[in-house]
C-alpha cells in the first residue's frame, strides 16, 4: 500500500499552483500518491474567467493589477494621455472602460521599447570604429500610439463634431425663423405708423381751415367787407 500525501496550493511552485481552479489534482508516482487541494478560485479579476470578457468599470488599482504595472505608472498614463481614455468620474474617482488595461499595456510598451533603443546607437558606434551615432530625442508617445487607440479617439471626436454640427443647425434654423418673425413685425409696424402720419397730416389741414373759418367770423363786419371787396 502507497502513501499518499497532501499538499495544499500554497506550497507549489508558482506556475503549478495557476494550473487549477475548484478541483483536486492527483499525481501518482512510484512511491506515493500525491493529492493537491487547490484553492476554492485563483486571484483572477472578474473582468477576465475562463476567457469570457465582462464589462466592468475599473479603477487605477484594478488596470495596474490586470496590466501588471505600478499604480504610479498607471496614473502617469491615464493622466499625460487622457485624450485616449474612456471613463466617467464619481466624486474623485476615475471609473475607466476596460479597454484602458490594452492601452496602457500599449504605451508602457512603447516606453520600454524607446528606453531600450536609446542605449544602443553608443555601442554600435563604438564597435564600428566611427564617431557616435547622433541620438535623437524619442517621438511622444501618443504620436506613435497603435492605430487602434487613434482610430477610437478619431472616432469619438467625429461624433462629437457631428453632434456639435447638428445642434448648431437646429439652432441656426430657429435664428433664421425668430429673424423671419422680428421683420414682418418691423414691417406691420411701419406701415401703420406711415397711415397714422398721413390721418395726422390730413387733420392738420382741416385744422388749419376751420381756424381761417373762425378767423373770418370773428373780424368786423365792415373789415370783412373790404377784405371780400380786396380780394375780388
Amino acid at each position: 500500500m502507497r502513501a499518499v500525501r497532501v499538499l495544499h496550493e500554497s506550497s507549489l511552485p508558482a506556475d503549478l499552483a495557476a494550473a487549477g481552479e475548484n478541483r483536486l489534482g492527483l499525481i501518482r508516482g512510484s512511491r506515493c500518491a500525491t493529492i493537491i487541494i487547490m484553492r476554492s478560485a485563483p486571484l483572477v479579476p472578474d473582468i477576465v474567467r475562463r476567457g469570457t470578457v465582462v464589462k466592468k468599470e475599473l479603477k487605477i488599482g484594478d488596470i495596474a493589477r490586470i496590466a501588471g504595472l505600478s499604480e504610479e505608472d498607471v496614473r502617469r498614463y491615464t493622466r499625460d494621455h487622457d485624450e485616449l481614455f474612456a471613463y466617467r468620474t464619481i466624486g474623485r474617482v476615475k471609473l475607466f472602460s476596460p479597454r484602458a488595461v490594452q492601452t496602457v499595456r500599449e504605451l508602457a510598451g512603447l516606453a520600454s521599447g524607446q528606453a531600450e533603443e536609446q542605449p544602443r546607437s553608443q555601442p554600435e558606434a563604438a564597435a564600428s570604429g566611427g564617431a557616435p551615432a547622433q541620438v535623437y530625442p524619442p517621438e511622444p508617445a501618443e504620436a506613435v500610439v497603435g492605430a487602434r487607440v487613434i482610430g477610437d479617439t478619431v472616432a469619438h471626436i467625429q461624433r462629437q463634431l457631428g453632434r456639435l454640427q447638428g445642434e448648431f443647425a437646429g439652432q441656426r434654423e430657429s435664428v433664421g425663423r425668430t429673424i423671419e418673425e422680428l421683420q414682418e413685425s418691423v414691417d406691420l409696424l411701419r406701415r401703420q405708423l406711415e397711415a397714422q402720419q398721413r390721418q395726422i397730416a390730413i387733420i392738420g389741414e382741416w385744422i388749419d381751415y376751420f381756424d381761417a373759418q373762425m378767423d373770418a367770423m370773428n373780424r368786423p363786419l365792415v373789415e370783412r367787407i373790404r377784405h371780400r371787396l380786396g380780394t375780388d
